[in-house]
């Protein structure tokens, strides 16, 4: 039978190693979300400035399931889950490459221009997973500066 002593060195021991652990994960689930901000920064979603506040704002997410109204039903989603499906489907915001290099304004005082810029738009998100309306189309054009 263990003494005392034994049994209070076993629970230290325990106990340092469930701190550590613990601190492991917390450091394993930061970098994850610190790879997604990346992500989302390379991909000109999210401005690269906001990194470090995106990150330590996703540490605060609860991570238990709730319930999300999806159409006519009742999905359950982890908050941090359904917060980097919102961020994914976002449009792009940042323009990380060369703009204008060699290539023809579009004249948008054609009609016909406009209602092909805004298909585009419509056909772009859609291929990224998001249906939008037209008016959130031109929006976005407005944003990229396409038309103003």
């Amino acid at each position: 039978m263990a003494t005392a002593e034994e049994l209070a060195e076993r629970e230290r021991l325990l106990t340092e190693r469930e701190t550590k652990l613990a601190k492991d994960g917390v450091t394993l689930r930061r970098g994850a979300y610190a790879d997604f901000a990346d992500s989302l920064i390379r991909d000109g979603v999210f401005p690269g400035g906001e990194r470090d506040n995106l990150v330590s704002f996703m540490e605060t997410v609860d991570a238990e399931p709730v319930d999300f109204a999806e159409g006519d039903a009742t999905v359950q989603k982890a908050p941090i889950d359904w917060f980097k499906s919102f961020l994914r489907g976002l449009p792009k915001r940042v323009s990380t490459g060369e703009t204008g290099a060699g290539e023809a304004a579009t004249d948008f005082a054609e009609t016909d221009n406009v209602q092909t810029a805004i298909g585009n738009e419509l056909a772009s998100a859609k291929a990224a997973g998001r249906e939008i309306s037209p008016a959130e189309a031109v929006s976005r054009l407005r944003i990229k500066g396409v038309i103003k």
